[in-house]
């Protein structure tokens, strides 16, 4: 079994959005090159999202970057996994428990086509209007056989569109980095 990290996830920043309660996107791309194959136990973290967000729908696109790429079983579960075994805590004191990791928690059987963009919404969670987990990735695994690529390359992208970090109690910080800002 391989990890396959996008570009996002090597920049090790996790989003959680700027703005309370607003839609707001993020992506993660993998190249994929002729001739490579990503089997059914292989895992592609691409998108790490912080915590107290929640994906509200994705897009998987696949754009060709040199070549005619032919995609054998495009097809691809949509999951989650915990960036952390432990809970995570926030300044605040606000402990978030860390998420069950689930290859198809926001969606199963996603169909990827070159220069086609397929957007599917993730059903609001049971429990909670929103997510209450420590940071994680969002994963991509392929469904029933192996996803490979012939005659070019590729760019492999996930898009997430979550909602921001609705909070609220106060401000997280006691110190502002502008003399400007006072109410703490």
């Amino acid at each position: 079994m391989a990890t396959l990290n996008s570009d996002l996830v090597a920049k090790k920043i996790r989003h959680r959005g700027l703005y309370a309660g607003k839609e707001q996107n993020v992506s993660g791309s993998i190249k994929v090159v002729a001739g490579q194959s990503i089997a059914t136990t292989d895992l592609l973290q691409m998108v790490p999202l912080g915590e107290n967000v929640r994906p509200i729908r994705y897009t998987i696109q696949w754009t060709p970057i040199s070549g005619t790429p032919v995609l054998t079983n495009p097809v691809f579960d949509v999951g989650v996994k915990s960036i952390s075994t432990t809970a995570f805590t926030s300044p605040d004191g606000t402990s978030y428990p860390a998420l069950t990791t689930d290859a198809d928690q926001l969606g199963a059987s996603t169909t990827v086509a070159a220069n086609t963009k397929t957007i599917i919404e993730v059903p609001r969670p049971v429990a909670d209007s929103v997510s209450k987990y420590a940071p994680f990735y969002v994963t991509l695994t392929p469904k029933t056989s192996p996803f490979s690529v012939a005659g070019g390359d590729g760019l492999l992208t996930l898009e997430v569109t979550y909602l921001g970090e609705i909070r609220s109690d106060t401000p997280v910080y006691s110190e502002w980095n502008s003399q400007k800002v006072t109410g703490v």
